[in-house]
């Protein structure tokens, strides 16, 4: 036992004459080239940027704004892909009764070839007016919960 004191003060010894070989205040540095790498240089300052470029407004002015009510009877196309996308007419639901395509989609099995599975999203998913509600006036995406 007396000899693991020993050695043990023999260790913390050397580590505290080794703490007094650094400056005061300054902390100990595990990796030594950090001790001894020369002060930094302060970087050069960039010369002030001008542009090559030509102003891009021509006045301070407000471009005029079109104001529309929002509760207004506006055309109503709900989706998400666009008919140029999809190649389907912007009038593919408005010929249907809302109640009964609501009930036909509700009934559909799920679709196992990948041609189908394509076709089924892109319809579901094209931009479209939508069908006619008969009788009360209801929003498509009430209808598809």
């Amino acid at each position: 036992m007396s000899a693991t004191f020993a050695v043990l003060a023999t260790v913390l010894a050397h580590g505290t004459a080794m703490a007094q070989d650094t400056p005061q205040g300054q902390p100990l540095s595990v990796i030594d080239w950090l001790d001894t790498q020369p002060a930094s240089q302060p970087l050069p300052q960039p010369a002030a940027l001008l542009p090559d470029e030509p102003d891009v407004a021509t006045s301070g002015s407000v471009a005029q704004v079109t104001v529309a009510p929002l509760d207004g009877q506006g055309p109503r196309i709900i989706g998400l892909v666009p008919s140029d996308v999809t190649g389907l007419p912007d009038s593919l639901w408005t010929h249907s009764d809302a109640q009964s395509l609501t009930r036909k989609l509700g009934t559909l099995t799920a679709q196992h070839l990948p041609s189908a599975q394509s076709l089924f999203y892109t319809v579901l998913l094209a931009e479209t007016a939508p069908p006619k509600a008969k009788q009360k006036r209801s929003s498509w995406p009430e209808l598809m919960r």
